[in-house]
This record gives C-alpha cells, sequence and structure tokens, in this order.
C-alpha cells in the first residue's frame, strides 16, 4: 500500500483555501476599493504632490498583493503602509478624507495579527494620522485632538475584532483540516487487511497531522523502568528526547484538559527540546500493550476547539487502529489452529480454492497419526496435545518454505504443493513420516508414535479439488491398512 494518509491533504494545506483565506482575499478586494475611492478626491483637489499621492496608491496595492501571496514580510508592508498613507493624506484637501481607506487597509491588514503587530500598525496608523493633519493645518488645533480622539480608539478595536476573527477562522479551517484527515486515515483502514502496515498508517496519521496543525509536536513514549523511552517524533523538534523522567510525564494532563496556566512552569524541559513554548498534554494510546502514550505539543495560543479536534482525532485514530488489529486478528484466529498454529479446516480451504484457477500442478499430502486415540485414552489429552503440537512442528519443518501446511482436526493434516511432480511429493511423504515417527519428549517422558500419508496431484487447468483430497485420503488409508497388518503380524511373531 504505497498511499500516506492524508499526503494529498497535507500537502495542499498551505494553499489558499477555507474560511480564513476566503475573508482575507474579501478583506484585500474592500481594501483596494477604498484606496480607488480616495483618487478622484485627490484629483479634484488638484494640489502639487498629486503626482506622488497617485504613485502612493500604486505601491500600497502592489505590497498588499505582494503580502496576500507572501512575497514581502508583515512590517516591512507595515512601514510601506505609513509612508504611502502620509503621502496620500497630504494630496488630499481635508484630513479626515484618508482614514476611510486605512480604516479598511486595517482590516485586511490585522486578520489573524499577532497582538504586537496589532500595536504597532495601530501606532503606525496613528502616527500618520496625526503628522498628516498637522502638516496640513501648520501646527496643532483643536480639530487635530478631536479626529485623534475620534480615530484611535477606533482603529485599535477594529484591529483587536479584526485579529481574534482571524484567529478563529484559521482555527476552524485547522479543525475542518483534522476533520477531512481523519475521515482519509479511516477510509484507507477500512481495505486494510495487514498487521505489519498499521505502525505505518498510525506514525504516517502523525506527520500529516503535524503539517495540518502548524507548530504542533508529537512523540511516541513507551514506559522503561523508571523511565519514559521516546520511540518516535513527528514535527520539529529542536532536539529530539531519547528518554523522559517518569515523574515529568506523570505531571502532563490529558491533553483536552490541559491547563495553559499549569503547563508554563512545568514543562521548560519539552519547551526546550521543542524549541518553542508549547501547550503540552498526553493522549494514552488503548491499541499499546506496553501502556504507551502520545505526548503532544500545541502552540501556547491554540484554542480551545483546536485542541478538543487534536485530541479527539489522535483518539479515534488509534482506536479505529486497535479495531482494526482485533479485526485482524479475530481473521487470523479464524483461519488458525489454536494448537498447533497451522492452517485450520477453514483456512485450508480457502487456499485451495485459490489454487483453482492456476495453470501449475497441485499436489497434496495427506498426513494421520497412527494410534493416536491411544495416546489420548491412556495418557489424557494433555500429552495428546503435546504430540499434536511436536507433529504440527515437524511436518512443517519437513516441508519446503512455500508449503501449506494445516491440520484439518483431531490428528488429521494436510499439506498443500505447489508444481511439484509426483516422485518430489513422494519424497516429501517419506520425510514427513521420519520426522514424525521419531521419539517425542513429552511430559511422561519420551513417546513414539507413527503416521500414515498418501498423496494426490491436479493437473494445471483442472478444478477438481475436492476430488484431490478424497483421492489422497483414499491413498492414506490404504497406508495405514499396510501399517495395520505389519502390526497384527508382528503380534503373531
Amino acid at each position: 500500500m504505497n498511499r500516506r494518509p492524508g499526503s494529498a491533504l497535507a500537502a495542499g494545506s498551505a494553499e489558499p483555501h477555507g474560511a480564513f483565506h476566503s475573508a482575507r482575499s474579501l478583506l484585500l478586494m474592500l481594501a483596494l476599493a477604498s484606496l480607488l475611492a480616495v483618487i478622484p478626491a485627490m484629483v479634484l483637489a488638484d494640489t502639487r504632490p498629486m503626482a506622488f499621492g497617485l504613485a502612493a496608491c500604486g505601491v500600497l496595492a502592489a505590497a498588499w498583493a505582494a503580502l496576500y501571496w507572501g512575497l514581502l514580510p508583515a512590517l516591512l508592508v507595515d512601514l510601506i503602509d505609513a509612508v504611502s498613507f502620509f503621502v496620500i493624506s497630504m494630496s488630499l484637501v481635508q484630513a479626515w478624507e484618508a482614514p476611510g481607506a486605512m480604516f479598511a487597509s486595517l482590516w485586511f491588514r490585522s486578520l489573524g495579527a499577532s497582538t504586537r503587530g496589532l500595536g504597532v500598525r495601530v501606532a503606525l496608523y496613528s502616527a500618520v494620522v496625526i503628522g498628516s493633519a498637522v502638516g496640513m493645518m501648520r501646527g496643532p488645533s483643536p480639530g487635530i485632538v478631536a479626529l485623534v480622539i475620534s480615530v484611535v480608539p477606533f482603529w485599535l478595536v477594529t484591529a483587536l475584532v479584526a485579529g481574534r476573527m482571524g484567529t478563529m477562522l484559521k482555527e476552524h479551517d485547522v479543525v475542518a483540516a483534522i476533520g477531512a484527515l481523519e475521515a482519509d486515515l479511516s477510509a484507507a483502514l477500512i481495505d486494510e487487511h495487514d498487521e505489519s502496515t498499521l505502525s505505518m498508517w498510525s506514525r504516517a496519521s502523525w506527520r500529516a497531522l503535524c503539517q495540518v496543525v502548524p507548530g504542533m509536536r508529537i512523540a511516541l513514549l513507551e514506559p522503561h523502568r523508571d523511565k519514559w523511552v521516546v520511540v518516535t517524533t513527528a514535527g520539529t523538534w529542536a532536539r529530539r528526547p531519547v528518554s523522559l523522567d517518569a515523574g515529568l510525564v506523570a505531571r502532563l494532563a490529558p491533553l483536552d484538559a490541559a491547563s495553559g496556566a499549569r503547563v508554563l512552569d512545568a514543562m521548560a524541559t519539552l519547551d526546550r527540546a521543542a524549541g518553542a513554548a508549547c501547550r503540552w498534554g498526553s493522549v494514552p494510546l488503548p491499541d499499546r500493550s506496553t501502556g504507551g502514550s502520545l505526548l503532544v505539543g500545541l502552540p501556547r495560543g491554540a484554542g480551545r476547539g483546536l485542541v478538543a479536534a487534536v485530541a479527539g482525532v489522535l483518539s479515534r485514530s488509534e482506536l479505529v487502529m486497535q479495531h482494526t488489529r482485533d479485526h485482524l486478528a479475530l481473521g487470523v484466529r479464524a483461519r488458525r489452529d489454536e494448537l498447533t498454529g497451522l492452517l485450520n479446516r477453514v483456512g485450508f480451504f480457502e487456499e485451495l480454492a485459490g489454487y483453482e484457477d492456476g495453470d501449475e500442478r497441485l499436489s497434496l499430502v495427506f498426513v494421520d497419526l497412527d494410534e493416536f486415540k491411544a495416546v489420548n485414552d491412556t495418557f489424557g489429552h494433555g500429552v495428546g496435545d503435546e504430540v499434536l503440537r511436536q507433529a504440527a512442528h515437524r511436518l512443517t519443518e519437513a516441508c519446503p518454505a512455500a508449503t501449506v501446511c494445516a491440520r484439518l482436526g483431531g490428528d488429521e493434516f494436510a499439506v498443500l504443493l505447489r508444481g511439484a511432480d509426483l516422485a518430489m511429493v513422494r519424497h516429501i511423504g517419506r520425510s514427513i513420516e521420519a520426522a514424525v515417527s521419531a521419539p517425542m519428549t513429552t511430559s511422561i517422558g519420551a513417546l513414539g508414535i507413527g503416521c500414515s500419508w498418501g498423496v494426490a496431484c491436479l493437473d494445471g487447468g483442472d478444478d477438481d479439488t475436492t476430488g484431490l483430497l478424497a483421492r489422497a485420503d483414499a491413498a492414506m488409508y490404504e497406508m495405514k491398512r499396510a501399517h495395520w497388518a505389519a502390526d497384527e503380524r508382528d503380534r503373531r511373531r
């Protein structure tokens, strides 16, 4: 299975999709429209700096577009904003005409921004208003004071609201992406029939989740004496820890209940390993017989909704994998004989059915232990089970590696071979007889038991698998009757 869970989603997570990017696109359009709205006033003013004002509008529009596509850093665009809006303000007649465009720009620039970025932006915009107003009015005046008092607090509230709204939209998009990742993983596990690949799916899903949630770190922990060993990690770590003190892990709260205040003092060691301050919590793994746990670090500012979504998807995904493992284990038990570990009757006939459309010669060796009932009656079923286990092991060892070996029930065994000629099949039958007939070590001492066997072959294209088993069974009974006759002659002597 080559497809990784959530790979397409994780690869496309940086593309401009989702509620946040849609809102940002609309606010960019609003900012550009408000910038166009001041151009007529600039033209009607017919002032000398008009050409500079028009140029500033073009520079500002280009800077916003570059910021939207991630081509310029936010701080550089802040400086371009301040200089451009100052030039635009000086190109207008009224000091209040520029703040309208600045208000729309503030919405676009503040959507999802950090608190520090919001403060810098409001301070620069306020400086532009004050500086341009003082320049127009040739000094301070009551009008300037009134303008600042009315505009600056409004801008501050606007910036805070835009910042918070952007954070909420980003979190909404991440939660939606987590849900898509969970659906992708669940769909993949429905068709998974190989237990050995489940760990690969689990770890691949952790890596995909760390790509979907920026700043997330995951470590798989397993207890070992007085420490927790770090088995593997996902996400970006400054220094991957090898092991963690048991006391440190014990202080971890469940991820969906982790308190930010609790994390600050207790998890400095983990913050140093991650290279960033994180909100740490644990997610127990239901499918780990060793009592393993996931250590999860999220950005310190992660909201409750994001924390709950991450904890939920990790818990549910691990639970789905546990159910998948249980289902696979049930399937194995349904096809396997618990006593010997060989295929049982159901598994044997499933394998036999798979040979029906083959073009190669199919051969069957049917094996039956001699006088096994007497072993059970004389020494008990416990000793009988020991004999069956050893007989199954010896039978398997006597056969080529690609052979299908099964216990059909009681003391009957079957061996399927593909592509072997009759001479080779008979040689394998004699090897099985020699191996099984050698004395067996049991709880009551050495015990000898023989076996009878018969072979039958099916040419390629022949689908009479039922007849194949009947013919091998009949050949086995011919040998068993010969053994009985030989035993009877020995007793008469």
